[in-house]
């Protein structure tokens, strides 16, 4: 095997720094797409934080309606026990 000459040198090395470049270039093109996904966390963090606190108020509103409902239904039973001493027929 020959020795190499300064234009197989001369022609590695330009090589390298065609590849050297074409890294940087891919390297600024990740940096681009990571910041891109830390705005695209920084949404999804945005709406989970939102859909928990729909999901509290929700909650909240439910165990509300099923107070309310088994309190009319108390004093629903209640008129209607009045209504039977009182002689009073009621529907409810």
């Amino acid at each position: 095997m020959s020795e190499p000459t300064l234009t197989d040198i001369a022609s590695t090395l330009s090589k390298v720094a065609t590849n050297t470049a074409n890294l940087v270039v891919d390297m600024a093109e990740v940096k681009t797409d990571i910041k891109d996904l830390k705005g695209i966390k920084d949404v999804v963090n945005s709406h989970t934080g939102t859909l928990d606190k729909i999901l509290t108020t929700t909650t909240k509103f439910d165990t509300e309606r099923m107070v309310e409902t088994e309190r009319i239904k108390r004093l629903e039973n209640w008129a209607v026990q009045v209504g039977e001493k009182l002689g009073i027929k009621l529907e409810v």
